[in-house]
């Protein structure tokens, strides 16, 4: 008959990093207050196209000159079907569970 092991040392702890967001990111007076934003520090985007819907739920994309972009923002004003031009900038540290597209984070959208 053995004896139970004792329990090991559990895993590292890990640390998360207590940056606050800033006041302000620029062109977010444009955005909905509940969403949160990453800094703005990616390639400025302008893309117009149909808004259409991606393969997981909720998730919104728009092709624009062969660069399909995943739709970040906005979403009352980016109904599947609705003509389009969005600016914004890449999210280039966002990580989604849509699966597909190019994260964009929306500023602005103009109805065509």
């Amino acid at each position: 008959m053995s004896s139970p092991t004792p329990p090991g040392p559990g895993p590292a702890p890990t640390s998360v990093p207590t940056t606050p967001p800033p006041a302000s990111t620029p062109g977010s007076e444009d955005l909905p207050e509940d969403l949160p934003l990453p800094a703005a520090t990616g390639t400025p985007v302008q893309a117009t196209g149909t808004v259409t819907q991606g393969v997981e739920h909720g998730c919104l994309l728009l092709e624009d000159g062969g660069t399909t972009y995943l739709l970040l923002g906005f979403p009352d004003q980016l109904p599947v079907g609705a003509e389009v031009t969005v600016e914004g900038t890449l999210a280039e540290d966002v990580m989604t569970t849509c699966q597909q597209g190019t994260p964009l984070l929306v500023r602005t959208v103009t109805a065509r």
